[in-house]
């Protein structure tokens, strides 16, 4: 069977606004296509895209190996610019996508990927999810420092992710990913916060998360790509404190990227691994180190 090099997609909106109501499901079965999406939405700055979906969004896509042996790139929803024909490319800051309460986006894909995420928002794009979102991505592909191709959420090229409120991020590397000047994922609304996988900030990216109810969690590492830790310590470490600006005093201006993390209410942090954040707040919260550290209550 020859490997389909075209996009299979479940629903795109290109150029063009548009809108839906409550409980669309979108559903891709993509059987050895190079590319596998749930929603598309893609605009320039010359026109726009602005894409409204209502309450209880469910988004499933699965994806399987190639027979040619190559990697496919499977996404819930892609939300940023692409290079369109007839248009001079510049940015994608008029992409606008807006989903109501309780979205449910599952991605399945093999353990050989390009890339795959439930959310990628990039290029100026932006993207606002309701209160009680939960995605999911079902795969092994495994992150190194040359390559991150598996994140729940990923926002690069000055992408923008906002949750509303509570919601519950799951999956077997990052959880959330931001990278370039300008990106960011941010969950600083009330609600339960529930995340298990990592997070990555790079080259400038920013990840601002407020875990702020009793039943709120966090396992999984933080990472700040190029932040170069004091390799005698181990566990968490403050990346504000280990940076000096040319005066020599401790400030994160100086940081490859920026992690800032809340725990509080009674919210639990289950370290897996070393982590670093530029900021952390906690109260009435607990951090717990897995690996060989007992748990310490805050």
């Amino acid at each position: 069977q020859e490997t389909k090099t075209s996009v299979v997609s479940g629903m795109r909106n290109i150029l063009s606004e548009s809108s839906f109501g409550n409980n669309l499901h979108v559903q891709v079965q993509a059987d050895n296509y190079e590319t596998a999406e749930g929603i598309r939405n893609t605009g320039v700055d010359a026109a726009k895209a602005t894409m409204k979906v209502g309450d209880n969004l469910s988004v499933a896509v699965k994806a399987s190996e190639l027979s040619s042996g190559k990697e496919p790139t499977v996404e819930g929803i892609r939300n940023g610019t692409n290079h369109l024909a007839g248009y001079t490319f510049t940015d994608g800051k008029n992409t606008m996508l807006t989903v109501g309460k309780n979205a449910h986006i599952s991605v399945t894909a093999p353990d050989k990927v390009k890339d795959v995420s439930a959310l990628h928002s990039f290029n100026h794009a932006n993207a606002e999810i309701g209160d009680g979102a939960v995605f999911m991505v079902n795969s092994n592909a495994k992150n190194s420092k040359e390559s991150i191709i598996n994140n729940v959420v990923k926002t690069d090229d000055a992408g923008h992710v906002n949750f509303d409120g509570g919601m519950t991020l799951m999956g077997s590397q990052n959880a959330i990913y931001s990278t370039g000047d300008g990106s960011s994922v941010t969950a600083l609304g009330a609600g339960r916060k529930v995340i298990l996988g990592d997070l990555e900030s790079a080259d400038n990216g920013a990840i601002q998360l407020n875990l702020n109810t009793s039943d709120s969690l966090f396992r999984g590492k933080s990472i700040i790509d190029g932040f170069k830790p004091d390799t005698t310590t181990h566990g968490l470490m403050a990346a504000t404190a280990e940076v000096n600006d040319a005066s020599g005093n401790a400030s994160g201006d100086n940081m490859p990227a920026d992690t800032e993390l809340t725990v509080a209410n009674g919210a639990r942090w289950d370290m897996t691994d070393n982590s670093q954040v530029t900021t952390l707040s906690h109260s009435s919260s607990m951090l717990t180190r897995t690996a060989a550290t007992a748990a310490s209550s805050v």
